[in-house]
């Protein structure tokens, strides 16, 4: 079982409800390995640098990837939340259009 600091589980918590908890813990590992992956950052590579280039269930992590059971559609309001909540703060998000562009 991987132990992350709490700042980082912070960060990745709100995406445990798109993973079943077995396939989360395979997501951890994942994560945290491609942040410290230097090169190339493909399966293999994460979890070389992870020490589990040897584990007998080294296909179950390249499934994690591959299954539909979750929904990249469904991260991605998560990941604005949390890319906002760095850019923009508890400051008001203003967007505006430009009205002045011809329409054709």
């Amino acid at each position: 079982m991987l132990t992350l600091p709490a700042e980082f589980l912070t960060l990745i918590s709100p995406y445990a409800a798109l993973f079943s908890k077995r396939v989360f813990n395979h997501v951890q590992l994942l994560v945290t390995g491609a942040m410290l992956t230097p090169a190339k950052r493909t399966i293999t590579a994460v979890l070389r640098i992870m020490g589990r280039q040897d584990d007998k269930a080294f296909h179950k992590y390249h499934r994690v990837l591959s299954n539909d059971t979750w929904s990249a559609l469904k991260a991605s309001p998560i990941l604005l939340r949390q890319i906002l909540t760095v850019l923009v703060g508890n400051a008001p998000l203003v967007i505006g259009i430009d009205e002045t562009i011809e329409r054709r």
